[in-house]
């Protein structure tokens, strides 16, 4: 919904990656080409850490307490990619 709410939702997934400060979210330039450039490199690491990025990534998604139809489907695609199950979305995610 902005620049504001993505800065939110990013620091949001951060969280739940790092300890500590987290800075701020990069430019997101061409993020469809450095996805694709990227998810093949994720797919290679281990079932833990995906697991890991995957929690990260939902927390990203429900920062504002709902779920667009275009969150879901790109966090669906990711799962995907990287063999992990979509978990189930909720207050408890």
């Amino acid at each position: 919904d902005g620049p504001a709410e993505a800065e939110l939702a990013y620091q949001a997934g951060m969280t739940r990656l790092v300890a500590g400060d987290v800075a701020g979210m990069p430019s997101t330039g061409d993020w469809v080409r450095s996805l694709d450039e990227d998810l093949p490199k994720l797919d290679q690491v281990g079932s833990k850490d995906k697991e890991q990025l995957v929690g990260a990534l939902v927390s990203t998604t429900l920062h504002d307490a709902r779920v667009k139809p275009v969150e879901l489907e790109l966090l669906r695609v990711i799962c995907g990619l990287v063999h992990i199950p979509l978990p189930l979305l909720g207050p408890s995610a």
